[in-house]
């Protein structure tokens, strides 16, 4: 099983990266609330600070280019074996939602059902 945390902070920061901002430290935390969600990052209000533009901005940049990477879970074409990533989105002022993909979520719980004492 993958790490979800560290796979969207891969992708984040690759997509920084693509994109020309420096590199940063920033969280990826589970959602408290699954209507946001599964997981937040609030990578775009860091860069905010520093780059004076909106969060919301940053935000959409970087959703933006998820989508358009051929290598993202996403992005077109889908040539990545990826499939843990349904959506993500822009909230609020400026944090984004990540959501797992339904399928991923039952080949996980059907995994963990198969293994079960020794997961």
């Amino acid at each position: 099983m993958i790490q979800i945390q560290e796979e969207i902070k891969k992708l984040i920061a690759q997509t920084l990266t693509d994109l020309n901002f420096s590199a940063i430290d920033f969280n990826v935390l589970p959602s408290s609330d699954l209507a946001h969600g599964d997981y937040a990052t609030n990578v775009a209000l860091i860069l905010a600070k520093q780059t004076g533009q909106t969060a919301k901005e940053i935000a959409e940049q970087i959703v933006k280019q998820v989508l358009k990477t051929k290598d993202s879970p996403l992005g077109p074409p889908k040539v990545s074996p990826c499939l843990w990533l349904g959506k993500i989105e822009v909230a609020g002022v400026g944090f984004i939602n990540f959501y797992l993909a339904d399928n991923f979520l039952v080949e996980n719980l059907l995994e963990i059902l198969k293994l079960g004492d020794d997961y």
